[in-house]
C-alpha cells in the first residue's frame, strides 16, 4: 500500500511539474524578446573589432569620419523599396555613414538565431573625407550574418567573426 501511495505520489508531481514547465518559456525565447530592441534606437558605430581582436575607434576617426548609424524598423519594404527587382528584405532601415546614406536598404532577421540579412538598394555617393572607413562600413553591413545584443551593446558580426560594434546614439542613452 505504501508502495502504491508513493508511486501515486511521484505521479501526480510529475504531471504538476510537467504542466508547470510547459507554461514558462524557454530561455532562448526571453532572449529573443530581450532583442527586439534592435528595432527603434538609432545604433552609432563604436568600433570595428578585427577577428584577433584589435579594434579601429570611431572615436579615433577624422572628427568628419565619425557618423556612422544604422537604424532597424518595422516599416514594411515595400514603403521604401521603389522597385520590384528583387532580392530585397522585409524590414526597411536607414544608415549612415559620413557623408554618404542609404534610404533604401532592407533587412531580414531570425530572432530565434540571431541571423540577419542586409539588402542594399542604392546609396547617395559623395567621395568620403581622407582617413574616413565609410567603404569598410558599407561592405561590413552588405557582409552581416548575425547580430547579438548584449545591455546597450549591438554587434554584427560579418567575414570570419569580425564585428561592427554600436552603441544607442548619444541622444537616446539619456
Amino acid at each position: 500500500m505504501k508502495t502504491l501511495i508513493t508511486t501515486l505520489i511521484v505521479f501526480i508531481l510529475g504531471i504538476a511539474l510537467g504542466v508547470a514547465c510547459e507554461d514558462t518559456q524557454p530561455w532562448e525565447d526571453n532572449l529573443a524578446e530581450a532583442d527586439t530592441t534592435l528595432v527603434g534606437p538609432t545604433w552609432q558605430l563604436i568600433a570595428f573589432v578585427e577577428d584577433d581582436g584589435d579594434r579601429i575607434l570611431v572615436e579615433d576617426l577624422p572628427e568628419s569620419g565619425r557618423i556612422y548609424s544604422v537604424e532597424f524598423t518595422t516599416q514594411s519594404a515595400e514603403e521604401c523599396v521603389d522597385t520590384e527587382d528583387p532580392p530585397y528584405g522585409t524590414w526597411c532601415m536607414r544608415i549612415a555613414g559620413h557623408p554618404n546614406s542609404s534610404p533604401s536598404t532592407t533587412y531580414d532577421l531570425d530572432s530565434k538565431n540571431r541571423s540577419l540579412k542586409i539588402y542594399f538598394r542604392g546609396t547617395t555617393f559623395v567621395y568620403p573625407p581622407e582617413g574616413a572607413k565609410e567603404t569598410k562600413f558599407f561592405k561590413a553591413l552588405d557582409a552581416t550574418t548575425h547580430y547579438q545584443i548584449n545591455g546597450k551593446e549591438l554587434r554584427l558580426f560579418y567575414k570570419n567573426e569580425k564585428v561592427l560594434l554600436f552603441e544607442p546614439a548619444e541622444a537616446e542613452q539619456e
